[in-house]
């Protein structure tokens, strides 16, 4: 059974007193609460930098291109974790030849610089997807992409109603020991 928001809180909670009661420690329940998002965004950028574990919060997204490029501000991106793309695998879909994945670039304009034209490009920037096609050394014509990439995990109300998003149980324990973290932090600073 998957982690509620609920059993998350109480659980970071307990392990952030360490022992000690709610009034005597100045950690409650409704603080995790309101720390959880927080969290959650802290373990996708954990996630996405470990090697070993990053598919455990990977999906993919069909990404639809105009004039190449797209708006990864919309809602259909909000769990999308953006600031990790240089970890993502991207696929042109309307390219039958391809056969290696695009190549990430850290900024829009190194698109064209020294680039190779057996492959396609992509960068992120302002919020921004842009692309270059393989073979293509001037304005994209890609329509869409297939885009694998990481996620923030989405809990309780606030996820997606048939949530793509979840937290794998093997993460319970990162996520727990994040929030207990960050409840002790707070804690400290009150002090």
């Amino acid at each position: 059974m998957a982690l509620t928001i609920q059993q998350l809180c109480e659980r970071s909670t307990r392990r952030a007193r360490g022992g000690f009661a709610e009034d005597e420690a100045g950690i409650t329940v409704a603080r995790a609460a309101m720390l959880v998002p927080e969290a959650l965004g802290d373990l996708a950028r954990i996630i996405a930098m470990d090697g070993e574990r990053r598919d455990l919060l990977r999906t993919s997204w069909t990404v639809t291109l105009t004039s190449g490029s797209a708006d990864l501000s919309v809602a259909a991106y909000d769990y999308l974790l953006k600031e990790a793309l240089q970890y993502s695998t991207a696929f042109d879909v309307d390219d039958t030849q391809q056969t290696f994945p695009l190549v990430y670039k850290r900024h829009a304009h190194q698109l064209n610089w020294g680039s190779n034209p057996a492959f396609g490009y992509y960068a992120f920037e302002k919020n921004t997807l842009v692309t270059r096609q393989r073979g293509n050394s001037g304005p994209s014509n890609m329509t869409s992409l297939t885009l694998i990439a990481n996620y923030v995990p989405a809990l309780g109300t606030n996820a997606p109603v048939s949530n793509p998003y979840v937290l794998p149980v093997e993460l319970e324990d990162d996520i727990i020991t994040i929030l207990s973290d960050k409840l002790v932090e707070g804690a400290k600073l009150k002090l």
